[in-house]
């Protein structure tokens, strides 16, 4: 096997980097909350943070122009992918619910988490920044899983108002008859 084929097979950052993408671009396909947004959200963190580590291992930035206000440039987004998990997995009938969505997400996560700490075991060739990157990357992933728990804890109080029968349709917020 070439040095190139074997490179190839050795996961990289860029490659954690497109995983995740691919888990942000999966979010629209999720009902909208307050959880799944903070889940959004730390999948962005965690993808920016494998960029401060692609930075931190030399890579020339792919964001030359992102400060130069002189131009109206804007850079694409490095490592972007257009899939998603309705592309590569959820276009089954058994992830056609939004709990099998999120409890699918919350698994692929794990699975992201646990072959990215294999991977950043790794000896570090490179800076303290370095490490500290991934391991900032790494409790993103643990924050949106997390936040996906929430959510799940919220679908079950939605499952449970519904299965009362209480007349009314969605939960009532706790603090709507709140006086203004």
């Amino acid at each position: 096997m070439s040095e190139q084929n074997a490179q190839a097979l050795v996961p990289s950052i860029v490659n954690f980097r497109r995983i995740l993408d691919m888990y942000i671009n999966s979010i629209p396909f999720i009902r909208p909350s307050r959880e799944v947004s903070l889940a959004h959200t730390h999948l962005q963190r965690a993808f920016m943070w494998l960029g401060k580590a692609q930075g931190a291992t030399g890579s020339e930035s792919p964001y030359k122009e992102s400060f130069n206000h002189k131009t109206a440039t804007i850079e694409p987004t490095a490592d972007h992918t257009p899939t998603s998990l309705m592309d590569a997995l959820w276009d089954m009938p058994e992830y056609g619910t939004h709990t099998a969505r999120v409890k699918s997400l919350r698994a692929q996560i794990a699975e992201h988490v646990k072959g990215f700490t294999e991977f950043a075991k790794a000896p570090n060739q490179y800076n303290d920044d370095y490490a500290d990157f991934l391991k900032q990357s790494r409790f993103a992933c643990l924050e949106a899983s997390m936040w996906l728990g929430w959510e799940l804890a919220n679908i079950k109080k939605q499952q449970e108002w519904i299965a009362s029968d209480t007349p009314g349709g969605s939960m009532p917020h706790p603090a709507s008859n709140l006086p203004l």
